[in-house]
């Protein structure tokens, strides 16, 4: 977990560079120190010298590194978390050395939402990291997360070959897995107030009906971390069946960075829905479909937004949207049949073929290759694909992408209309309670 060592001759490369490795004054007497303590495993007096640096010094910020590393060895992981978190988190290779090893230390003490927001700041620098788009991919489909778990699953299928039933699970964003309840257990008892968890506890609530829990759990959330969009989003439904007069009190009291989140996008449509204005409403699913095109929920929620205020763009949406649930009926079919029901299998791998997701369909058509060995049909796929895509091919196919085949309507956006009043008795298109309970899209 805690793997640093291949890093020390680069910080003293870069020290050296940086300092001549002369010893002509004390502070540069007390980093030469540092670097030979470390080297004799003299933890403690690591630390002693790096305090001694201050903090505009140039060497500081890699020093903070060491210190990190030596209280890793004296296994004081909090004081470890400080020197690494001290580290500008300026987007060099450096800065993601301190968040990789943060990541690893927040993985030895159970808490999800540190351990998440490290790996999305290393992919934000690096996208290609495949050590942490793995973990992060785990991390979010460990609570829940599966919208912010759909991109990570392309650059999966782009760049490595997971495991065939992990594919599976990962392909429809709506798909519940029974097994993360029983994997959250561990992570109740070491860390129950962490804001991930709590949100992945909140879906569970919501499965068995239980508001009031999720509600509370969702509070916690963001209270704890206000740009947790997921937990927002879920909030922002509960609030709009529960509680009206908070719900404004949410949406002021929401991050700027939160307002372009699909879920939030998605929350704005039923809002809107609600107050019987169908154009805006329609411009809010729009913008959540676009951003989570895999997800049958946002996708159906605006067929049907369509069908009532453009008609001529509703149908092919709504044939999506029926696609995309008869989908994940095969996926789920294919799982529940241990990839015994070939068929269902085939008629999982042809969608994502069909509907342009070129790299999902070429790994999977691959596999099923060497699963089904008396087959044609993934030969036939695997043909008409005819070589591994390029690297750089988008997540959908330009000619099979929906939201490039047809322009959005110029509608008016969500601005402003928090501020209007609900028309009494107001429950047409409501979001049903129930939906958010056993749709795992709302989670």
């Amino acid at each position: 977990m805690f793997d640093f060592w291949w890093r020390r001759p680069l910080m003293i490369v870069v020290l050296c560079s940086l300092l001549g490795c002369g010893k002509t004054d004390p502070v540069e007497e007390d980093i030469h120190q540092a670097f030979e303590s470390f080297g004799s495993g003299h933890w403690d007096d690591v630390l002693t010298h790096v305090e001694k640096i201050p903090k505009d010094h140039p060497a500081w910020p890699s020093l903070q590194l060491l210190a990190g590393d030596a209280s890793i060895q004296l296994e004081d992981f909090e004081a470890a978390l400080g020197y690494y978190e001290s580290y500008p988190r300026d987007e060099t290779f450096q800065s993601r050395v301190a968040a990789l090893a943060c990541a690893g230390i927040y993985q030895k003490l159970g808490e999800l939402s540190g351990e998440i927001h490290e790996h999305e700041y290393v992919l934000k620098s690096n996208p290609d990291h495949l050590d942490s788009i793995g973990r992060l991919l785990e991390l979010y489909l460990l609570t829940h997360q599966r919208v912010e778990a759909d991109p990570l699953l392309y650059q999966v299928a782009r760049q490595s070959d997971p495991d065939l039933r992990k594919i599976f699970l990962m392909i429809d964003p709506e798909l519940y897995d029974p097994e993360v309840a029983n994997a959250l257990i561990e992570y109740v008892e070491k860390t129950p107030d962490d804001p991930a968890l709590n949100f992945a506890l909140a879906t569970e609530d919501l499965r068995r009906d239980d508001l009031e829990s999720a509600q509370g759990r969702l509070e916690r959330a963001v209270e704890q971390d206000p740009g947790f969009s997921a937990a927002q989003a879920l909030l922002g439904e509960l609030l709009l069946e529960r509680d009206r007069p908070q719900l404004k009190e949410w949406y002021a009291a929401l991050p700027s960075d939160v307002h372009d989140s699909p879920r939030i996008w998605f929350v704005k449509g039923l809002w809107a829905e609600q107050l019987g204005k169908n154009d805006i409403a329609t411009r809010c699913f729009w913008e959540a479909a676009r951003m989570s095109p895999t997800s049958h929920r946002f996708v159906d929620r605006l067929a049907k937004s369509l069908t009532r205020t453009h008609p001529e763009l509703g149908k092919p949406f709504t044939d999506y949207a029926n696609a995309l649930a008869q989908f994940r009926k095969d996926v789920e079919t294919t799982l529940g049949s241990g990839f015994q029901d070939e068929q269902a299998t085939e008629r999982v791998i042809r969608f994502l073929w069909e509907s342009g997701r070129i790299w999902e369909a070429y790994l999977l058509a691959s596999e099923a290759k060497n699963r089904y060995l008396d087959s044609i049909w993934p030969i036939e796929i695997l043909t008409k694909i005819r070589n591994r895509p390029d690297r750089e091919a988008p997540r959908f196919l330009p000619e099979k992408d929906r939201f490039q085949l047809h322009e959005m309507p110029n509608l008016p956006d969500f601005t402003g209309l928090e501020n209007e009043p609900f028309p009494s008795g107001a429950t047409e298109d409501a979001a049903p309670s129930t939906e958010p309970a056993t749709s795992s899209e709302s989670q």
